[in-house]
Order: C-alpha cells, then structure tokens, then sequence
C-alpha cells in the first residue's frame, strides 16, 4: 500500500509540474509579424506548435518580435486559430476531446482552394507537422483537386512559364496545383522526416522543374 501511495505521489507531482510549466508559457506572450506588417500576440504554448518558432526562441530571436516573410497576415491568423484550438484540447480533461478536435479540424480545412494550398505551404515552412499532415490529405481526398482536373487545367495554359523564384511560380495556378500535389503524394509516402539540422551541417539544395505537355 505504502508503494502504491508513492505511486500515486509521484504521479500527481509530474502533472502538478507538467501543469506549472504550461502555465508559465501560456503567461508569456509572442509577438508574430506577417509578410504584410500586420502583428499578432500569441501565448508562447501556441506558438511553440511550430518547430520553426521554437527554434527561434532557443535561438533568442524573438526579442523584437518574429517576422515571417512567406506568411501573410490571413494564412497566419487561420494558422494560429488550428494551434490554439489543439493546444486548449490537450488542456482538458474530456475523454472525448479528440473525437471533438478530429470533427474541428474537418471543418478547419472546409475552405477554397487557394487558401488550402496556402495553409499547406506555411505549415511546411512553419514545420506544423500535423497541420501539414491535415492539409495534405485534405488535398488528396478532395475529388476537385483530383489529378484529372489538374492535368484539364494545365491544358488549357497558352503558353510555358519559367521563373527563377519559387513564389513567383506558385501565381500560376498550375504550378501551384502540380507542386502541391507532389508535395502531398511526397508527405503521404513517408519519403523523408522533418528533423533538426545537425551542427556543423548544410542542407542539400534541390529543384523541381515542370513543364506542361501537349
């Protein structure tokens, strides 16, 4: 009995510092600029849902605010509104919580086309691996995004377009259909893992080329 009471001890002090410890990051504010200068203030908890931020604050980055060039101030709003609403689910005791958030989430993704395909980039370029896992197979279960209508689409381009930028590519709604869906198919196949980049190395760069076909 005296073990089990340790147990149990031991058991109510890790949630009371689990407890403790989501306190103090809810407590402490993070500021996020949009690519259009608009500001949001959000709890560290929320923003730590995004690998990406939260190497930016291990890296003391943050103390005039995080800018994010590549996110506008929509994409990120709708962004923050998926953290939050996950990390106040995992605050709650409801035993039916994940059942609620699965329905949420079905929902979340209920919007066109474009900001589907924007929400994809960002979680990417965030590294928002389950908003990235929603996103993608959101794309892959939506039959007017098949690969079909996709390839009627590309056919109806009067002419070839070459960029040297990559979002100035992905304006053209082909483009972006093409890069998204392989990003999809790449993501569902379990072709690489999103990990930290070691010290002392250098990622390897890569190139997409595509081109449409008669």
């Amino acid at each position: 009995m005296a073990e089990a009471a340790n147990q149990r001890r031991g058991s109510m002090t890790s949630e009371s510092h689990e407890f403790d410890r989501r306190n103090r990051l809810s407590a402490r504010k993070i500021t996020l600029r949009s690519s259009d200068g608009e500001t949001f203030e959000v709890d560290e908890i929320v923003a730590l849902k995004s690998q990406t931020i939260k190497h930016m604050l291990e890296d003391d980055c943050a103390d005039n605010g995080i800018p994010l060039p590549n996110v506008t101030s929509k994409i990120l709003a709708k962004v923050i509104e998926y953290c939050k609403k996950h990390v106040e689910t995992l605050k709650t005791d409801d035993r039916n919580g994940n059942n609620k958030l699965k329905s949420w989430d079905t929902d979340f993704v209920k919007v066109d086309q474009t900001t589907l395909f924007d929400l994809i980039l960002v979680a990417n370029y965030l590294n928002i691996k389950s908003l990235l896992d929603l996103t993608c197979q959101t794309v892959a279960d939506r039959e007017d995004l098949s690969s079909g209508k996709m390839i009627d689409s590309a056919k109806e381009c009067e002419g070839l377009y070459y960029f040297e930028e990559a979002n100035e590519a992905l304006k053209i709604p082909e483009w972006r259909e093409a890069v998204m869906e392989e990003m999809c198919a790449l993501e569902k196949n379990g072709t690489w893992d999103i990990m930290n980049l070691p010290i002392g190395k250098k990622p390897v760069g890569c190139k997409w080329v595509f081109s449409v076909k008669y």
